[in-house]
């Protein structure tokens, strides 16, 4: 009984937890690392094999241990290195999940069906005017609080930017419901993806959605002339947006800029390109573009995340990063969970062009993947 009793503390815990970092990723509520901390360690007391993952536990504690280590060494500062590195910590709730028998997939999806529906129900409403953007108070909290970027514009493909920060999560559903052929679910997430505005969202939900044809084609020249006229497809749509969207465009140009300043900073140097900056670490580049004029200041993240990456921690974090977030997909591959891989590649991609590589909203779709990989060797385990 308080076995049971435990069980749904840590089931309630990871509920309000997946909310938390899905829906207010930059913390607004200030309530997210405090239910972190209070889902791992319930889970820890309640999860009597938790240790049993010693040598999980084991890798990811050197890997952490290493790039600390360096970024120390680097002149980063304590502190800064774990305020980059705390989200890998979401693995153990994925991992704790599986072994306790708590569906975190199921958790993880229906919350981001919950904003998919945030963003389509605000887009409707605006669309027939019974509740403008404008006067919408839940929007107007995203807004103001940078959870989210917030408009209207005759610029943007499909006149809405209703981005919430978690909103390129909704590509593991898209990915997740097409493959079970779950029509309905599989539209409101589409449409999450296309009124949340954004030209990677968009053009990644395409992709998937062909794919997801492609793989349900038995005929092979059927399905490489669908692969072409996609590709055909996506050429024109880019084509169309970058030919309108003048509203990207100073955007993007500080992007740019933002890339130059990460080459400039990392120079010819051997060591600063293999071993970073330091976590966290400080450079001069541009923040923002205000009436054609590029404001420099000092900053510490940009959209190019990869490179963002290589420049605190080198090619040599980016690597031990990457080698934490792809090790599930061996087992899921081996498997055919063909939507679970779709959904993180496609996640990694869009984080080449926006900063979700190494954030709580990364993490907690990295943490499914290893609940994936976790319970399917329990399921091989159990047929024995």
């Amino acid at each position: 009984m308080i076995k049971i009793k435990t069980t749904l503390i840590f089931g309630i815990l990871a509920v309000f937890l997946v909310l938390s970092t899905v829906v207010t990723p930059t913390d607004s509520l200030g309530i997210k690392k405090i239910l972190l901390v209070l889902t791992i360690l319930c889970g820890i007391i309640i999860d009597r094999s938790f240790f049993q993952n010693i040598k999980l536990i084991g890798s990811l504690a050197v890997a952490v241990l290493a790039l600390i280590i360096f970024s120390l060494f680097n002149g980063s500062s304590f502190g800064a290195s774990i305020t980059v590195l705390y989200p890998i910590v979401y693995i153990f709730v994925g991992i704790i999940s599986a072994d306790i028998g708590i569906d975190f997939e199921k958790i993880f999806s229906r919350v981001v069906i919950c904003l998919s529906l945030i963003i389509t129900v605000t887009a409707l409403l605006d669309m027939f005017h019974l509740l403008t953007i404008e006067n919408n108070p839940v929007m107007n909290y995203i807004s103001t609080t940078g959870e989210g970027q917030i408009s209207t514009s005759s610029d943007a493909i499909f006149h809405y930017v209703i981005f919430l920060n978690g909103s390129p999560l909704i590509l593991y559903n898209v990915a997740k419901f097409g493959f079970q052929r779950k029509y309905k679910l599989l539209l409101v997430s589409v449409l999450g993806l296309f009124f949340s505005g954004t030209r990677a969202n968009i053009y990644m939900a395409i992709i998937i959605l062909l794919i997801i044809i492609i793989f349900s084609l038995k005929n092979l020249l059927l399905s490489i002339l669908v692969f072409l006229a996609s590709l055909f497809g996506v050429e024109f749509l880019k084509y169309k947006n970058d030919s309108i969207n003048q509203a990207k465009a100073s955007g993007d140009m500080v992007r740019e800029l933002k890339l130059e300043s990460i080459k400039t900073e990392l120079g010819n140097n051997f060591y600063n390109w293999n071993f970073g900056k330091g976590l966290g670490s400080y450079y001069y580049g541009p923040e923002q573009q205000v009436f054609n004029i590029v404001q420099y200041g000092y900053i510490n993240t940009s959209e190019w995340s990869y490179m963002e990456l290589i420049r605190q921690g080198g090619i040599f974090g980016l690597i031990i990063i990457l080698v934490i977030i792809i090790k599930p997909l061996v087992t899921l591959l081996r498997h055919k969970v063909y939507y679970a891989v779709i959904g993180l590649v496609s996640y990694l991609i869009v984080a080449t062009v926006d900063p979700f590589l190494i954030t709580s909203t990364g993490f907690i779709l990295y943490s499914v993947m290893y609940y994936l990989s976790k319970t399917i060797q329990f399921n091989q385990d159990n047929s024995k």
